[in-house]
């Protein structure tokens, strides 16, 4: 297909536009979407890509598989396609569980729409952790610390909002721990 091409463009929507309608989503199928996906520099077609993920969430059985090929693009040296892979991402919450140190790094991407991103994937494991982990939560809490504290510096106010979603899921866990400390200090 000529990408360079209005038609050959047109086939390539029509054809990502099938994999999500016919639910298919073979291993190949996966990987040759995430080729087009990095190599094709059109937006629309990578956007029908992203959406197609999206929609074919429920239908993925090897969720592990997707993400090592996922995980790869974001070490992409396109802006546009680290961004979209992280909004894939946030679809699949073991993903994100399993690969955090990973995508963490690139809170410190030059772009901020990338860091914003990354804040979202971020928020999304906090919560996932609060809800599955929380006898380490304050644990994981502490270890992420110093990288929210950078976001909440950043100069874009996107990233520190993101930031502060995060600080907000902290707070019940923190505020909690200081009502202990409090009673505590009051029975002694």
């Amino acid at each position: 297909i000529d990408s360079n091409s209005n038609a050959g463009m047109n086939i390539l929507l029509a054809a990502v536009n099938a994999v999500s309608d016919t639910k298919c989503t073979s291993l190949e199928t996966l990987v040759l979407l995430t080729e087009i996906f990095e190599k094709i520099p059109n937006e629309e077609v990578r956007v029908a890509i992203k959406i197609c993920f999206i929609n074919l969430r429920p239908f993925i059985k090897d969720v592990e598989k997707l993400g090592e090929i996922l995980i790869i693009l974001l070490d992409s040296n396109q802006t546009v396609v680290r961004r979209l892979t992280l909004k894939i991402l946030k679809q699949f919450d073991e993903i994100i569980v399993s690969n955090i140190e990973r995508i963490v790094i690139l809170a410190s991407d030059p772009s901020d729409l990338v860091r914003k991103q990354t804040l979202k994937l971020l928020y999304v494991y906090f919560k996932y952790q609060k809800k599955f982990n929380m006898e380490n939560f304050e644990e994981i809490v502490l270890n992420y610390m110093p990288l929210i504290s950078v976001s909440l510096d950043d100069k874009h106010v996107q990233v520190v909002v993101q930031a502060l979603k995060i600080m907000e899921i902290f707070k019940v866990k923190i505020y909690t721990n200081m009502f202990h400390l409090k009673l505590e200090e009051l029975e002694d």
